[in-house]
C-alpha cells in the first residue's frame, strides 16, 4: 500500500531449530528460499543458534588485516607498546564483532585465545619451542 517491495531474490527464510517439516513461505505468489546460515550486519547467524562458524569466519578477517601489517609489526623503530595499542584497538574489534550474541563453547574459547596470543607472541617477538618427545638422559 505504501510502495514498498520486497526483492524475493535477496530475501531467505531461516529457522533456528527447524523442524522436519517447513511450510513454504510465498510473497506475491514467489516462494522464499530456506537456508541454514545467513549474514546478518556481518555476522554468521546459523540455524543450529551457535556461534563457531561466525567465530572462525571473525578470526580469518582478523588474521588477514593482521597480515597486511606485516611490515609494521617487524619495524623495529615502534615500540612494543605502540604495537599493542594498535593491535588491541584494531584488531580486537575485528574478532570481537558481535560476541555479545554468541553462544560460547569451549572450543570457540580457545580458537580466540589461541589467535590473540599468536599474535601477541609476534608482535613482542616472543619465540615458543615446545618439543613433543620425551628428552633423552
Amino acid at each position: 500500500m505504501v510502495g514498498l517491495k520486497i526483492n524475493v531474490e535477496k530475501t531467505k527464510v531461516m529457522r533456528v531449530q527447524p523442524s522436519m517439516e517447513q511450510p513454504p513461505v510465498v510473497t506475491d505468489s514467489l516462494q522464499l528460499k530456506y537456508v541454514e546460515d545467513l549474514r546478518y550486519l556481518g555476522a554468521i547467524v546459523t540455524s543450529t543458534g551457535g556461534a563457531s562458524t561466525d567465530v572462525t569466519t571473525r578470526v580469518r578477517s582478523a588474521g588477514s588485516a593482521y597480515g597486511m601489517l606485516r611490515n609494521v609489526w617487524r619495524f623495529s623503530s615502534i615500540t612494543k607498546k605502540v604495537k599493542v595499542k594498535v593491535f588491541n584497538s584494531n584488531f580486537l574489534s575485528i574478532l570481537l564483532y558481535g560476541c555479545e550474541t554468541w553462544r560460547m563453547t569451549i572450543g570457540d574459547a580457545k580458537k580466540l585465545r589461541t589467535f590473540h596470543h599468536r599474535c601477541r607472541r609476534r608482535i613482542l617477538r616472543i619465540r615458543c619451542f615446545i618439543r613433543n618427545q620425551m628428552p633423552r638422559f
